[in-house]
């Protein structure tokens, strides 16, 4: 005879294994993740700005950050903004705020002092902004926590980045949540800004290393240090709560800004962004003359007023360098009649200085030092992590480069159709049959024109008849018009960027395209610049203006005020 259990004997059992099975799964989702759980979700790694103008956003993010999180050490993450410590620079101070204070975590400070990964410097932190501006909003919503402070120099490597990274996740081992404070783009027009901006939120969403050292932010090694945190944490769902800059604030696209981005990492699949691509194009580029003669070979002063930002933070960011470069150092002639041009050794330097990874020797003076002075220009350029593209009297497979990110494919043909066949169909067929966006810059037409020559256009329609997606051209050292053309765009010639032609208004004015690729998208933005005693600088009030609507009546664009007037979106399918 089978025994019968009572009822609530086999209830009680039930609930005993049920009870053991949650406990063990909890129990390993703890160790496992050794980070704040809640919920099923795991914070790792906060994403916040240090910028006042958004510090009524900032309050309600942390406030939000709050209900799912309980952190018992905050490592709090800055840029050394003014250069106040010494590559890894942290404190021990306890933070005295209005009606409270922050004590220091000091066995995880002393450990990173005591191994020599970060230096002790209290008066580093006395104006870092970075640090104390999320102060109140920490010990509001965070009373508990102790901070670990670090503040990290802008010259500091990806090495000494990783090995702190990892340091921190051997001595931070229960409840610690990283605070990285950084701000985003920085002295840009806001346009230009979402561009770059874009790059670095696909380094976050992306956890790519190579792209946060690549990202127009702050600090890259702020950037970095988020992602390498967030990827030993297996946190790898970005959630970005808000993105943001002060000119869409303030609804301008003309002044200087600094963008915002609110997010967070958390347990989760990441949704990687693989179909996006951005790059930034400028004009002719002259750096030798009076233009070395006048900076006595110290080129970083032509672009001062344009700033070592302004083409960092995109996939591609390519000029047309009109012109060798040698490998000795020789005085230069300041005559500008002298037509045959060579740039002294500190050009190559200066290139890089800008952030520029690409430039176009398909133009009619990259070999006016003979094809020995087109190879040192290759090899100087090489060795600055910068690709030339093309020569001056072939198109041949020196002149088609591909870059990639993700899914997306762009391939850059130039040609300088004053000297070479310019039946490039079957390469432009060859580029599109392999799934890539492609771009033509041709150097061609008439130089001091301010409108397009016939030549041109039957060239750009046959081009974009064969399968190209845009192009933009180069030569007349001067502004040319633009027109769309089967939904695609052309820009006969984007002008000098920096050259010595002081002799008209025209020929000391540039325009530099910015743009995202998407997978049915092609956004681009404008920004007229303008050059002042061989110095590049972006346009300024009426004159900037000005020139954008002439654009936009070009391109038959509605002419719109405010924020995003300098922008226009095609649709590329």
């Amino acid at each position: 005879m089978k025994h019968k259990w009572p009822f609530w004997l086999i209830v009680l059992g039930l609930l005993l294994i049920v009870g053991t099975a949650i406990y063990y799964i909890s129990s390993k989702v703890i160790l496992n993740d050794k980070k704040i759980s809640f919920k099923n979700r795991t914070i790792s790694t906060v994403i916040v700005p240090h910028h006042d103008l958004v510090k009524d956003q900032r309050k309600e993010f942390f406030l939000d950050l709050a209900k799912n999180t309980r952190p018992k050490t905050i490592i709090i993450v800055s840029p050394d903004h003014f250069a106040s410590g010494d590559g890894i620079t942290t404190t021990d101070r306890v933070w005295k705020l209005a009606n409270a204070e922050i004590p220091p975590n000091l066995p995880i400070i002393n450990q990173l002092i005591d191994q020599k990964i970060a230096k002790k410097n209290d008066n580093a932190f006395e104006r870092e902004h970075g640090v104390f501006n999320l102060l109140s909003d920490l010990q509001s919503n965070f009373p508990s926590a102790k901070l670990v402070p670090i503040i990290l120099k802008q010259d500091l490597q990806k090495d000494k980045v990783d090995n702190l990274a990892n340091k921190l996740n051997e001595i931070c081992t229960e409840d610690c949540l990283l605070v990285s404070s950084i701000d985003f783009s920085h002295y840009q027009v806001g346009s230009l800004a979402e561009i770059h901006d874009s790059l670095s939120i696909r380094a976050l969403t992306n956890l790519d290393q190579d792209l946060a050292w690549q990202a127009e932010v702050d600090s890259d090694q702020s950037l970095s240090l988020a992602i390498s945190w967030a990827a030993l944490h297996q946190t790898e769902k970005f959630v970005l709560k808000e993105h943001t800059n002060s000119g869409k604030i303030n609804n301008s696209s003309d002044e200087e800004t600094t963008s915002y981005v609110f997010g967070w990492f958390e347990n989760g699949t990441k949704k990687e962004i693989t179909n996006e691509f951005t790059f930034m194009i400028g004009g002719d580029t002259m750096l030798g003359r009076s233009v070395a003669w006048q900076f006595d070979n110290k080129l970083t002063e032509a672009f001062k007023n344009l700033g070592d930002r302004f083409f960092w933070g995109t996939d591609v960011s390519l000029v047309n360098l009109e012109g060798p470069i040698s490998k000795t150092e020789f005085k230069s002639n300041p005559n500008p009649d002298n037509l045959i041009f060579n740039f002294p050794p500190e050009a190559a330097e200066a290139l890089k200085w800008l952030h520029l990874n690409a430039v176009s020797l398909g133009n009619n003076h990259s070999q006016n030092q003979g094809l020995s002075g087109l190879k040192t220009t290759r090899e100087l350029l090489s060795g600055d992590n910068i690709k030339s593209i093309g020569s001056q009297t072939s198109f041949d497979e020196n002149s088609i480069t591909r870059f990639s990110s993700g899914s997306k494919k762009l391939s850059i043909l130039t040609i300088n159709c004053l000297e070479t066949d310019t039946d490039i169909i079957s390469a432009i067929k060859e580029e599109k049959a392999a799934g890539n966006f492609v771009l033509i810059f041709p150097h061609w037409g008439n130089e001091y024109q301010a409108k397009h020559s016939n030549s041109q256009s039957e060239l750009a329609y046959r081009w974009i008849d064969g399968g190209a997606d845009l192009v933009i051209g180069s030569h007349p050292h001067v502004v040319q018009d633009a027109e769309i053309y089967q939904g695609k765009l052309i820009y006969y010639s984007l002008g000098n960027l920096v050259f010595d032609q002081s002799f008209s208004k025209e020929t000391q004015e540039g325009m530099v395209i910015a743009a995202q690729i998407s997978d049915t998208n092609l956004k681009i933005v404008f920004i007229p610049t303008e050059i002042h005693k061989n110095q590049v600088q972006i346009a300024q009030g009426r004159n900037r203006q000005d020139r954008i609507y002439q654009i936009m009546s070009q391109l038959g664009q509605k002419s719109t005020d405010g924020y995003g007037y300098d922008t226009i979106n095609i649709n590329i399918k």
